[in-house]
């Protein structure tokens, strides 16, 4: 797999060296191995994987160039930051968990 380019070291410009993988890697290997095992070719696991992986990395990629941080409520509610609000710029959103509901919420940012 790392051969054909598919499962790619994290220091791969460092020759001579241990290999070293990101979880990420890690992940995409085991999931190729085990389409291996049921007869999928090589580069058929690696594209149903990476397919796979897809969404998972789309969500990674907005909640890393989103998320702000967070805040305890005077209640204990946690509020995670999600930055200031397209629309209004004034405004930061947040998102809280209320039982098992999401709920968006907007304040004035803080300056």
């Amino acid at each position: 797999m790392a051969k054909k380019g598919y499962i790619i070291p994290k220091n791969e410009d460092e020759p001579g060296r241990a290999r070293v993988y990101t979880l990420k890697m890690v992940i995409k290997a085991a999931a190729m191995s085990n389409l291996l095992q049921t007869g999928y070719t090589l580069k058929a696991a690696a594209a149903q994987v990476d397919e796979r992986m897809r969404p998972a990395q789309t969500i990674y990629h907005l909640l890393a160039d989103r998320y702000q941080g967070y805040e305890v409520a005077d209640n204990g509610q946690i509020l995670v930051d999600l930055g200031p609000f397209d629309p209004q710029p004034d405004q930061e959103l947040f998102v809280k968990l209320v039982g098992d509901k999401v709920k968006f919420e907007l304040k004035d940012k803080q300056e």
